[in-house]
């Protein structure tokens, strides 16, 4: 089996493992801080992610106005880091009080 195969093989299993929408869920959690920065994600976080809607709670109901504004820049700054368009709009909710 030679490198190449292998290479392909990885990817073809890469790709499919990344169709699986809670596969999809993990790694914008883990691409969201990075992406979005220290500032926006000290006051909010990914939820939940489907059929390209990303939910993300806000934890400081006082920046919801202002993150809200930054949607389109927000959803810029994820798909870049995740190299893929997967994300077409974002849903802010508020955090609830547990």
């Amino acid at each position: 089996m030679s490198f190449q195969h292998v290479g392909s093989e990885l990817q073809r299993l890469l790709s499919e493992w990344l169709e699986n929408p809670e596969s999809r869920r993990v790694v914008l959690q883990r691409t969201w801080e990075r992406a979005v920065g220290e500032e926006v994600s000290r006051r909010c976080r990914p939820l939940g992610f489907d059929d390209g809607v990303l939910t993300v709670e806000v934890t400081d109901s006082g920046c919801e106005p202002r993150l809200e504004a930054m949607s389109g820049e927000l959803i810029t700054k994820v798909n870049i880091a995740l190299g893929k368009p997967w994300v077409r709009k974002i849903v802010w909710v508020a955090a609830t009080e547990q």
